[in-house]
């Protein structure tokens, strides 16, 4: 990941949205189940998260993501792999509510906002964090492909270089 300071500047747009994006995503009965109809294999590709109970369930761009007590999990399909890949973490206690937006997922928790990008070159979610000298704000965002958020007076954004993982 990439961390620059700015108070004016223009980036780029991002966009790490899965490839198929008619993801289906549901809770019910202590398990997030998901769906998404493989075209290249001709099946439903289905996966699960078992004992989990979560409120903030997303389904943006072929990411599904949510939390669950103190672990944040994100998840996408990869027709490449031609199976869903998973991701977790623990978000080391009380944290913001869980963003997801177009292929990124971020969250802050403390004096810190962390973010995942899946990369299907290294066949991973890579992760990103950023440690601030207070509380991380709530204005936390993501929009083309950028994490943005503040700390006092400053405004900090972070986009993740697939060239240099």
């Amino acid at each position: 990941m990439l961390l620059c300071l700015a108070s004016t500047a223009q980036a780029a747009v991002f966009d790490y949205s899965a490839p198929l994006q008619n993801v289906t995503a549901s809770f019910s009965g202590n398990t997030v189940s998901y769906q998404v109809f493989d075209p290249a294999q001709g099946l439903l590709k289905a996966g699960s998260v078992t004992g989990v109970n979560t409120m903030d369930l997303t389904n943006q761009h072929g990411v599904v993501a949510f939390s669950s007590s103190t672990t944040n999990y994100f998840i996408i399909y990869d027709p490449a792999r031609t199976n869903w890949i998973v991701g977790s973490t623990n978000s080391g206690g009380t944290f913001m509510l869980i963003r997801n937006a177009n292929g990124i997922v971020d969250w802050s928790s403390g004096n810190s906002v962390h973010y995942r990008v899946y990369d299907p070159v290294r066949r991973s979610w890579m992760a990103g964090s950023t440690l601030m000298g207070s509380a991380a704000n709530p204005d936390l965002s993501t929009t083309n492909g950028v994490v943005a958020w503040s700390s006092g007076n400053v405004v900090y954004y972070a986009a993740y270089d697939p060239a240099a993982g």
